[in-house]
C-alpha cells in the first residue's frame, strides 16, 4: 500500500488539464493546522510533503509532494479521525498526535469549495467525499482527486483549497511548486 509505484493516469486527465488551463486561482493567506504521528511530526518534516508522495494521498498520487493541512484545528481533527475511521481502525488508535499551526501565504490556488470550479473540473463533493483512493491505487489505478492534485501541480498551481469532511475547509499545496513571495511556515 505504501510502496511508491506508477499509477495509471485518471482516464480523463486530458480534459481535467483543459479545464485547470482556462482556471482562474486564487491566493490563500491565513494559519493552516497539521496533525501527524508524533513519528512524522519533526520540525524538519513536517511541511515537506514526503510521506504524501511517498505513500499517496486523496490529492495526490505517489512521487507528488503534498502538504495537507485545515483552516481550524477542529477540522484538522475530524480529518484525522474521519480517515481512521474510513479504513476500519479504532479512532483511539490516532493518539497521540502532534497540531502544528502553519502560517501560509499563497498566490495561486484553485478553490474547490466553489461549486462552479468543480463543474469545471467534474468533480462532485460526492466524489470527493468518497472516492475511495486507497482501493483504486491498489488496482493500479489514479482517481479523480489524484488527478486534479497531479495536474494542478503540472501547471504551475501552488495548493487547492478543498471541502473537509465536517464541512470545513482543507488546504493542502505542493511545497515544492511555491511561487517567488509564498511560503508556509511553522507559527511558533
Amino acid at each position: 500500500m505504501g510502496k511508491q509505484r506508477k499509477l495509471v493516469e485518471h482516464p480523463d486527465s486530458a480534459d481535467i488539464a483543459a479545464a485547470l488551463a482556462k482556471a482562474t486561482a486564487g491566493a490563500f493567506r491565513g494559519t493552516v493546522y497539521r496533525s501527524a504521528e508524533p513519528l512524522y511530526a519533526r520540525r524538519a518534516k513536517i511541511l515537506t510533503g514526503r510521506g504524501s508522495a511517498k505513500h499517496g494521498g486523496r490529492w495526490n498520487p505517489f512521487g507528488v509532494a503534498t502538504v495537507y493541512g485545515s483552516t481550524t484545528p477542529e477540522t484538522a481533527m475530524a480529518e484525522s479521525v474521519a480517515h481512521l475511521r474510513r479504513y476500519g481502525f479504532d479512532p483511539a488508535d490516532a493518539f497521540p498526535r502532534v497540531f502544528v499551526a502553519v502560517e501560509l501565504k499563497l498566490s495561486a490556488v484553485i478553490d474547490l469549495t466553489n461549486a462552479a470550479t468543480r463543474r469545471k473540473l467534474g468533480i462532485s463533493l460526492t466524489t470527493i467525499h468518497n472516492e475511495n483512493w486507497r482501493k483504486e491505487n491498489a488496482r493500479g489505478h489514479e482517481t479523480r482527486t489524484q488527478a486534479i492534485g497531479r495536474l494542478s501541480a503540472a501547471a504551475g498551481f501552488e495548493g487547492l483549497i478543498v471541502p473537509a469532511c465536517d464541512g470545513g475547509k482543507n488546504v493542502n499545496w505542493f511545497p515544492t511548486h511555491l511561487r517567488h513571495g509564498s511560503t508556509a511556515k511553522l507559527s511558533r
